[in-house]
């Protein structure tokens, strides 16, 4: 079956041996018809995602974020360029020149493949160990076994990306990543704000000031509230095993009386 997130959102407890293959969908990709769909796990990039989010925007100001399943947390380095200004727009994830990705494993689990699918041969630069997937130009594939972190540089090029899809096999030992259930990401100010996570016994901190949560964050108990726009982190714990990977959510608070539709880009008429 395959699941979809909205940015870091989705846990499955395994203690087990497989293959898991988890897809980065920047928003809006799926609007190109010719786009084929993707495999596994889909966790999707919101429009306008930063790694690293410049000073002017709000509310999430100066904040390093990552993106996550339970097997593989990507996050943004800067490389040889002075910042890391690669985001998501217009259906592609913009992977700047000089500006680096690192693709960290969970606990107990290696990288094996790492596939990058762009949009136009014009926006495909060759990315360094990789190679272009002889029946696909627009497909770039690296393969290989890393249970380390692997840094990885775009050094010729900006890449606008539609998906990047990333392997990983082995038996983890890491608590799944915590689960928001709330809307994404306008929430009422009256809705509960939930976590769940899929490893049991697990315990849940979390955080809404942006800050990444450690075991001394507050513990997740009970649903609470929002009455400011929030960016809401939070991890999960347990003994014996690797905390999870961090989870992420920009929450942006409506007011009582107010209710919140939803724009499709792809069609001008979804609000009628």
């Amino acid at each position: 079956m395959r699941k979809v997130l909205l940015l870091l959102s989705m846990g499955v407890f395994a203690l087990q041996a497989s293959a898991d293959v988890v897809t980065f969908l920047a928003a809006d990709a799926l609007s190109c018809p010719l786009l084929e769909k993707p495999q596994g796990t889909v966790v999707v990039l919101p429009e306008g995602f930063y790694f690293d989010t410049p000073a002017e925007r709000i509310p999430e100001n100066l904040i390093k974020k990552s993106v996550a399943s339970d097997n593989i947390m990507i996050s943004g380095s800067i490389g040889a360029a002075e910042k890391m200004t690669s985001y998501v727009t217009s259906g592609g994830f913009r992977w700047y020149l000089q500006q680096a990705l690192t693709f960290t494993p969970a606990a107990g689990m290696s990288i094996t493949k790492i596939r990058v699918r762009t949009q136009t041969e014009a926006q495909t630069k060759p990315i360094p160990g990789f190679e272009t997937a002889a029946a696909n130009p627009l497909l770039q594939v690296w393969t290989g076994s890393s249970s380390e972190p692997l840094l990885i540089e775009s050094t010729n090029g900006q890449n606008r990306c539609f998906w990047i899809e990333v392997t990983t096999e082995g038996t983890t030992s890491q608590v799944a990543m915590p689960v928001c259930t709330a809307s994404y990401p306008a929430v009422g100010v009256n809705e509960d704000i939930r976590f769940e996570c899929a490893t049991p016994g697990a315990t849940i901190h979390y955080t809404t000031d942006g800050s990444e949560p450690t075991v001394d964050s507050p513990v997740y108990s009970s649903p609470f509230r929002l009455s400011d726009d929030a960016v809401v982190r939070a991890i999960a714990v347990k003994d014996g095993m690797t905390q999870s990977f961090p989870s992420y959510g920009e929450y942006f608070v409506v007011p009582a009386g107010l209710s919140v539709a939803k724009y499709d880009f792809s069609d001008w008429k979804s609000l009628e």
